[in-house]
């Protein structure tokens, strides 16, 4: 299998976790026992998460090294919003 079709598969999986993320957190807002998420955290995954891919699909048809570092910085900010998101279902927190 080569690199580049391996690189389009977590891309698309990607965007799978970004899709099922946002659906989840959508389904539970409105149930009781649940942890509280702002929803603003939920927003700004979902966005940033959307940017990336964006970001992300270009450089992949394109390569440059701004447009990559770019998208890899997005890609962090996502990482982050999303590990926020998953605090807030830790015990304890």
């Amino acid at each position: 299998m080569e690199l580049e079709n391996v690189l389009w598969m977590l891309t698309a999986l990607a965007a799978v976790v970004v899709l099922l993320t946002w659906m989840r957190m959508r389904a539970s807002a409105s149930r009781t026992g649940h942890a509280a998420i702002p929803q603003w955290i939920v927003t700004s995954h979902t966005v940033i998460g959307v940017v990336a891919l964006g970001v992300w699909s270009s450089y992949l048809t394109s390569p440059s090294m701004p447009l990559g570092v770019v998208a890899l910085g997005l890609w962090w900010v996502e990482v982050v919003l999303g590990l926020l998101i998953l605090l807030r279902w830790l015990p304890g927190s």
